[in-house]
């Protein structure tokens, strides 16, 4: 048998490069240990900061009071509910104790035959009577239906029924039909002012649209008339300017009255002849012009002693009542 010796463990020197890479890692180590306590510090600092902020908020002490009062109110009724459970419990225990010993008696109770003969007996007898009084009560009605007087207050009776229905479905059916017929009234009576003021809108929409279409203004020493932006002069140029927004037949009265010859009227009074009176009942009329209009631009106007001024003034005031 071979001896084995082994030879002492000699310790070598370390190179330059371990002894660097030993330093490295112990500086790693170092570093990491650092950087963990920094991060750590940081984050409790965190933490502290967010919590004292929290406390001192304003809203920390409702916070924490509505917190309280829901963790107050949930052990109150966790408490009660414990309670009725066990109240619950108590009472089926006592129910079933109650039930158990109702059973034991009731099977433990020898049954009699003299009750039972007793009960049996008592069932026969209230069925007997209830028998009999079926039998009298058929032979009532029998005996009732046999009786003329009986049959004849029935026959009016049903009769006085029958008269009340039908006087009470008449009555109905009548006020059904005035009721309908109200409504009818009342609808064709709307649908008329709505068709009244629907032609009152279009007739003022229509008003509207030739008072902006056409602007007329009549100068009376001149005789000229303007209407819109042109120019028309003199009496007999007047309908075409204006003939599309009045009444020819009061224009025509108007335009008469303007060529009278002023002195073979008597005293001047222009109104006393046939064309002044046609002109004075349309106006008053149909154009509802008051009296006293009437009276201050044809008397003022038309009956001055200036013929051409007064009647190219008076015929411009015709039209311009005319047209608006």
């Amino acid at each position: 048998m071979a001896l084995t010796t082994s030879r002492p463990h000699i310790k070598r020197p370390l190179t330059q490069t371990q002894n660097h890479l030993i330093q490295s890692r112990r500086c790693m180590e170092q570093h990491q240990a650092l950087w963990n306590g920094i991060k750590d510090y940081f984050n409790s600092c965190d933490l502290m900061s967010s919590k004292h902020t929290s406390w001192t908020a304003p809203d920390f002490y409702t916070l924490r009071q509505q917190q309280y009062i829901l963790a107050t109110n949930r052990e109150r009724k966790k408490l009660n509910l414990l309670q009725r459970k066990s109240k619950l419990a108590d009472l089926i225990a006592k129910e079933e104790k109650m039930f158990e010993e109702r059973r034991e008696e009731i099977n433990n109770k020898s049954l009699n035959t003299i009750d039972i003969n007793v009960f049996a007996s008592e069932c026969k007898r209230l069925e007997r009577e209830r028998h009999d009084r079926e039998l009298e009560l058929k032979l009532y009605h029998q005996w009732r239906a046999t009786q003329p007087i009986f049959r004849e207050f029935s026959r009016r009776q049903t009769n006085h029924f029958l008269n009340h229905k039908q006087m009470q479905e008449m009555l109905n059916k009548d006020v059904l039909q005035n009721e309908n017929k109200q409504l009818l009234q009342c609808n064709k009576m709307e649908e008329e002012c709505f068709q009244k003021d629907d032609l009152q809108k279009k007739e003022i929409m229509c008003f509207d649209i030739s008072e902006d279409q056409t602007d007329t203004r009549f100068v009376g020493a001149s005789g000229t008339v303007k209407a819109g932006n042109g120019t028309i002069t003199g009496a007999d140029h007047l309908e075409p300017a204006i003939l599309p927004l009045i009444n020819t037949q009061l224009l025509d009265y108007a335009r008469l009255l303007c060529n009278l010859d002023f002195q073979d009227v008597l005293g001047g009074s222009l109104l006393c002849t046939e064309q002044g009176l046609k002109l004075k009942d349309i106006l008053l009329t149909s154009y509802c012009i008051s009296a006293a209009e009437y009276e201050k631009y044809f008397e003022v106007l038309i009956l001055d002693r200036n013929v051409g001024k007064s009647s190219q003034e008076g015929l411009g005031y015709i039209t311009s009542l005319i047209v608006t």
